[in-house]
């Protein structure tokens, strides 16, 4: 299997795709040339039958293009006004460096997509200025920037995506690259690639991960010979993506890859400055809490849980619950994951308190109202922290702050007729009950 290498083939003629199209726009580029870049782009890309493309001239500061930390949010804001107004799925930045454009990608809700993959806004693509110039985009470049827009969507859904990137995916396995994409090209090309390629897979398995291995390898050794830092963490960022799924998919060593999948996102938090780059950092922080939180299931070890908390704290510091709700939402919910647990592990009910709080501030975004299910999950959440306490202390208080809670979430389980989660609560209930009997004997 090649997956180095870019195909020459024209887009396939005749597929089942599902109905939904990508709304793709496209913003000027910022060439200091006049070369219509972007509208180039804008009519290859409409060739593909899932894709609408949309050229819009817009204005903006071209400095703001400039990935050295300083214009960082203009970036990210402008990027989600012209989405927003647009009604678009994607937006591509282009930016003229030197001989080459660099290809940004821009989603509504990027960052705080909590499945995987997160497609970073500062993960980039650079081809060779003289496709532009000359309106000459290969049709092996095309699939590549096809896959890369599918894998970024929040349009589609996980099947239809998957469906699109498998028949993509298929085509860039098998054939040889443009000869002018070669050298310094390379790195930006294999790791996105790899993204794409670890994307399209339903389930990760050893031959893939060998795949998808091979193309991180290929793109970290011609990486390392250029001066570029942001280059590098996107690599390791996509190693801890493979890892990570591979820690939940693999058929054997699964620990082993949760190790691989922390080491590499750690080196990912190294490249990525909290300062300069905050949502990155903040990403990899989150993704960090989730893997301390499985060791601390693997070994049972406390320092892992603590330090998954830790990297939630970090996680919360940057992203705020106006700009990032759900993820805002989903960090508190899993700070009073790893808080209850410290607080049963500890039995101090001042920690278990702090873990309400969080719960209590996620359900202010996953309401009662809007989300009902998730509510009742938080809400029964609640309820097992004060039923724990209140065996634990003794505290009759605690236990009618436990019911109180199950009651609750009962109604919404009754409502939305989930007789499983019913079962599970009319037991904690019984036990509340009883706990109760007894303080007051």
């Amino acid at each position: 299997m090649n997956l180095i290498h870019l195909l020459k083939s024209e887009p396939p003629k005749n597929q089942n795709l599902p109905l939904k199209t990508l709304k793709v726009l496209i913003a000027p580029f910022v060439d200091n040339c006049a070369i219509n870049g972007a509208q180039a782009l804008c009519h290859h890309l409409n060739i593909f039958p899932f894709i609408k493309a949309e050229y819009q001239e817009t204005p903006f500061e071209p400095e703001i293009l400039i990935l050295d930390g300083r214009r960082f949010y203009d970036l990210f804001e402008k990027g989600r006004s012209l989405l927003k107004r647009a009604k678009a799925d994607v937006l591509i930045w282009g930016l003229r460096e030197e001989n080459m454009i660099r290809l940004n990608f821009q989603t509504l809700r990027q960052y705080e997509k909590t499945t995987q993959p997160c497609f970073s806004l500062l993960q980039g693509l650079y081809l060779p200025v003289s496709y532009f110039q000359e309106d000459n985009l290969p049709q092996s470049v095309m699939d590549l920037l096809a896959a890369v827009l599918l894998t970024a969507s929040e349009n589609l859904t996980s099947a239809e995506q998957k469906t699109l990137l498998t028949e993509v995916v298929s085509r860039l396995e098998e054939a040889a690259p443009p000869s002018e994409i070669k050298g310094k090209y390379l790195p930006y090309i294999h790791n996105l690639l790899a993204l794409v390629y670890i994307s399209a897979q339903q389930t990760l398995q050893e031959e893939s991960i060998q795949a998808a291995e091979h193309l991180l390898e290929k793109a970290l050794h011609n990486a390392l010979q250029l001066d570029d830092s942001l280059l590098l963490s996107h690599i390791y960022n996509n190693f801890g993506l493979l890892y990570e799924r591979a820690s939940e998919e693999a058929s054997e060593n699964r620990f082993e890859f949760c190790k691989r999948a922390t080491e590499s996102r750690r080196f990912a938090l190294k490249y990525f400055k909290k300062h300069s780059f905050p949502y990155d950092y903040g990403y990899q922080c989150y993704r960090l809490s989730k893997l301390y939180n499985k060791f601390w299931k693997y070994t049972s070890d406390t320092e892992a849980l603590r330090e998954s908390l830790q990297q939630l704290r970090e996680a919360e510091k940057i992203f705020s619950s106006i700009v990032f709700p759900f993820l805002w939402a989903q960090i508190e919910t899993n700070m009073g994951k790893c808080l209850a647990a410290l607080g049963n592990i500890s039995k101090n009910d001042e920690i278990s308190m702090r873990a309400v709080e969080c719960y209590r501030k996620a359900q202010k975004i996953l309401t009662r109202e809007t989300h009902p299910l998730a509510w009742a999950e938080t809400e029964a959440d609640i309820g097992n922290i004060y039923l724990f306490c209140g065996k634990i202390f003794q505290n009759e208080p605690y236990l009618n702050e436990a019911l109180q809670s199950f009651e609750k979430a009962d109604e919404i389980y009754e409502n939305q007729k989930k007789q499983r989660e019913r079962k599970q609560l009319q037991k904690l209930i019984t036990q509340a009950n009883q706990y109760l009997s007894e303080q007051i004997k």
